[in-house]
Parts: C-alpha cells; structure tokens; sequence
C-alpha cells in the first residue's frame, strides 16, 4: 500500500504526516491488504473572521473498487480522526469490509469517544 500525502496550502509536520497514515491505515482495517494508494490531501483554508478550518480528503484506490471521504474541522488532528471514522464506514460499506472494523476504528478516535458520551442512554 502506498500513501500520498500533500497539503494544498499550509505546512505539514513529519508527526502531521505520520498521523494521519496511521489514522486511516487503522481504519481500512482488515480491508488494508485490498488496498494499492491512499491518498490524502489537507487544505487550511481559511473561514470568516481568523478562524482557519482543515479539509481533509481521503481516497483510497483498491482492488475491490475506489472510495472518497473529506471531513472539515478546526485542527489538523480533528480532521483526520473525522475523516478516518467515516472511511471505516464507507469502506465496509463499498469494498465490503466488516463493519466490526468500522465500529473499532471510530472507537478509538476522539471523535467516537466524544459521540459515544453524548449518547442518549
């Protein structure tokens, strides 16, 4: 599996870089042998006022069919767990993958963390 890994403005960090790989190769999961490119790709655009937001567009290329997600979020960080959740989800959906490994991809991430806390019960 090779990833590509480009920001259209803005600089990324060799730990920006490193995160981000790992993020979405833990949620390909099982489905990460299938796959030949990732490609991801970050844009710090910014908003109204000063508050700058990160784009961040994930497509994955694989023997079993292609797949694209992109997530938005005020960091870097943020985004890339946004993104990853929702590529677990996508990524059983269209390439078949277990949706068991979608839901432990999004377990770990803040974001599924946070969701699962503001559950109603």
């Amino acid at each position: 599996m090779e990833f590509i890994i480009a920001a259209a403005r803005g600089h990324l960090t060799p730990d920006d870089r490193a995160y981000a790989e790992y993020r979405i190769f833990s949620a390909l999961g099982r489905l990460a042998d299938h796959v030949t490119l990732v490609w991801i790709e970050f844009d710090h655009a910014p908003t109204a006022g000063s508050a700058r937001r990160v784009t961040c567009l994930v497509r994955v290329a694989s023997a079993l069919g292609a797949v694209a997600v992109r997530r938005s979020a005020p960091l870097l960080s943020r985004a890339v767990d946004l993104a990853a959740a929702r590529l677990a989800l996508v990524a059983g959906d269209v390439l078949g993958g277990s949706p068991v490994s979608a839901r432990a991809a999004d377990r770990s991430s803040p974001a599924g963390r946070a969701r699962r806390r503001s559950a109603p019960r």
